[in-house]
């Protein structure tokens, strides 16, 4: 990150989400919009919203 006093190193929760699929089943559209979905669950994921077995 660029600060006023310098560049510095920002630790960062982050995660890597990858899916392979195959384009003579699925539409890369609809496969996106799959990950956009758990993006959205991860990033908003509360104790409140979060079911534990």
């Amino acid at each position: 990150m660029e600060t006023e006093a310098g560049d510095v190193i920002a630790v960062r929760h982050m995660v890597n989400l990858c899916l392979s699929l195959d384009h003579r089943v699925l539409d890369g559209l609809i496969c996106g919009r799959f990950l956009a979905s758990i993006k959205k669950r991860l990033e908003h994921m509360t104790e409140e919203n979060t079911m534990i077995y």
